[in-house]
């Protein structure tokens, strides 16, 4: 992690080599390589070379249902990956505009990466169902920017409702939800008008990155982001999840979807 005088190394030609440190440990075999090393310093990695490296493929999970694990298996671990859950997990999206304020840069100079859209639909989702808390919720985006918004607008709703509950550990960029699940995830996507970086699946380390977020769900994934606009896009991962995933109604709760997509794969059984 890089405070902003850290950034000038990342940026200064001379000292680029510290980009290594951001790199996915999956491209250690390029990294002893001088071309691909200078490409990872770029922080333009293609896929990696497993050359010299023993690789293996997951072939199954116990944590998610079939519904996202077909999805996964399609886009990531191959046609003989399968789920071995005895629950479905449920695949929603609430759709969430981008809104003309979250475009442009900082005060950095760079990309804002936060959608207030995003972060309304979310607050909207907790609040409306602060009555029960018999699940676990993580919510889970990929920049710190979006998930320090979240995370300050959950703190005022809970304690708007004089509630106890501490959610600053369930509100995770993907790198911290690594190794972690929980019952419902909602992924804020966090559209960006004028890139998307770690929400492009064509780019190897941001394909396993998304992967990382979804499959922190066991009984329901709830994708937040501008839905319209994902439909249309091919070849994305995201897209893909948007495409299967029905729109949330308003009017259910979270504990009676959670219901549904727990009966649903033992009748299937």
């Amino acid at each position: 992690v890089f405070d902003c005088e850290d950034k000038k190394l990342i940026r200064d030609p001379k000292t680029q080599i510290v980009k290594l440190w951001q790199v996915s440990a999956l491209y250690l075999e390029d990294a002893m390589n001088d071309d691909s090393r200078e490409a990872l310093c770029r922080m333009e990695p293609g896929r990696p070379t497993f050359s010299h490296t023993a690789t293996g493929a997951l072939q199954e999970t116990h944590r998610f249902g079939p519904a996202l694990a077909e999805v996964l298996a399609r886009r990531i671990y191959g046609k003989r990956f399968c789920s071995r859950s005895v629950n479905e997990t449920r695949i929603l999206y609430v759709n969430a505009p981008k809104k003309a304020e979250d475009k442009g840069l900082d005060d950095y100079g760079e990309h804002k990466r936060i959608s207030s859209s995003e972060r309304k639909c979310i607050r909207d989702i907790m609040e409306r169902n602060l009555s029960r808390w018999d699940y676990t919720v993580g919510i889970i985006t990929p920049y710190t920017k979006q998930r320090n918004s979240v995370a300050g607008s959950i703190h005022r709703l809970m304690k708007k409702y004089e509630r106890t509950e501490d959610m600053d550990d369930d509100v995770v960029t993907v790198h911290r939800s690594q190794g972690r699940e929980w019952d419902v995830v909602l992924f804020s996507v966090t559209d960006s008008f004028d890139e998307r970086y770690f929400t492009d699946s064509n780019r190897t380390d941001s394909l396993k990155l998304i992967n990382t977020a979804v499959s922190r769900a066991k009984k329901m994934l709830i994708l937040v982001g501008d839905a319209a606009d994902w439909k249309t896009r091919q070849g994305q991962l995201i897209a893909d999840l948007f495409r299967v995933a029905e729109e949330m109604d308003p009017e259910i709760g979270l504990e009676e979807y959670l219901k549904s997509a727990g009966t649903e794969r033992e009748n299937e059984e």
